[in-house]
């Protein structure tokens, strides 16, 4: 085969069509030395170098080009073309330049490592969700996130944090139903406490409405839920337990809610309806958490 189909050849594996190939072949031919490395066909015009990458059928540029990467103290004094990204090898990020020296910005990695939770986000210090904290957020430094939809945040102290639970129920007629944080009415939904020993004080609103009537109720409680040392143990002492604002109660009648500390770290609240009515309950749980370092 002769060096033009070669370079044909080596055209087309670079990413050029055929009827591209065929015209720009005898053109590099006739420059000079032309290699392909990465998708680009390189070539030399009396001793400068220069490169051409192929275009799509919208005309669109055609090459995978890496950007510049180095130690972080040394990208950032660049002044670099405006609107050049660059990426330290020692910190996680990107640098964005502007083409000024000593302007460049540094964009940091806002998530962590242990953002395990699908579609959920940890930001800080050791912040993290856990597979099960789907749609989570824990934020600040030491925040965990461990059940679906929770918000989580950190402290500079670490035996003391704060978060937010919603959850949700349903009941048809007289009926029990305990909340969960996904909607499932399973056990898997639950909301559960980390295995660390101390004192969680809740904050519960809940919202009851029937359908899209003028049926509703409003009902609020605080208790404390303590997890022992082995941190299975769970318990909501019953003197702990308080209702700061009467329960509000439209068209509804004989709704109850019920707290409970489940063994192995559980807050099982239940919802107990009204004959012939199906009823949605809504509830958010504000915590203040106190644990053993």
């Amino acid at each position: 085969m002769s060096a033009l189909s070669d370079l044909i050849d080596a055209l087309v594996e670079a990413g050029f069509s055929s009827t591209n190939a065929h015209e720009l072949a005898p053109k590099l031919g006739g420059l000079g030395s032309a290699v392909i490395e990465g998708g680009v066909a390189k070539f030399t015009i009396e001793g400068q170098d220069f490169a051409m990458v192929p275009l799509d059928e919208n005309g669109d540029f055609v090459a995978n080009i890496a950007h510049r990467r180095g130690l972080f103290a040394d990208l950032i004094l660049l002044d670099g073309g405006n609107g050049e990204i660059t990426f330290p090898t020692d910190v996680d990020g990107f640098i964005l330049h502007n083409g000024v020296p000593g302007g460049a910005k540094f964009y940091r990695r806002l998530d962590t490592d242990q953002t395990l939770g699908a579609q959920s986000l940890a930001v800080g210090s050791g912040a993290s969700t856990t597979a099960a904290a789907v749609g989570a957020v824990a934020i600040g430094k030491g925040a965990a996130a461990y059940v679906s939809g929770q918000i989580s945040f950190g402290s500079a102290l670490p035996t003391l944090k704060t978060s937010r639970f919603t959850a949700i129920a349903e009941t048809v007629g007289t009926a029990t139903n305990f909340f969960t944080s996904d909607g499932s009415g399973q056990m898997s939904g639950a909301i559960v406490f980390p295995q660390t020993p101390g004192l969680y004080e809740l904050n519960i609103t809940v919202l009851v409405r029937e359908g899209t009537t003028e049926n509703f109720a409003r009902m609020v409680r605080r208790c404390v839920l303590s997890v022992g040392a082995d941190g299975l143990a769970t318990s909501i002492p019953a003197g702990s337990i308080a209702t700061p604002v009467a329960d509000f109660l439209q068209s509804l009648s004989g709704i109850t809610l019920s707290l409970t500390g489940f063994p192995g770290r559980i807050l099982y609240i239940t919802a107990t309806g009204q004959a012939g009515k199906t009823l949605k309950w809504s509830m958010c749980v504000d915590v203040v958490a106190t644990t053993v370092a």
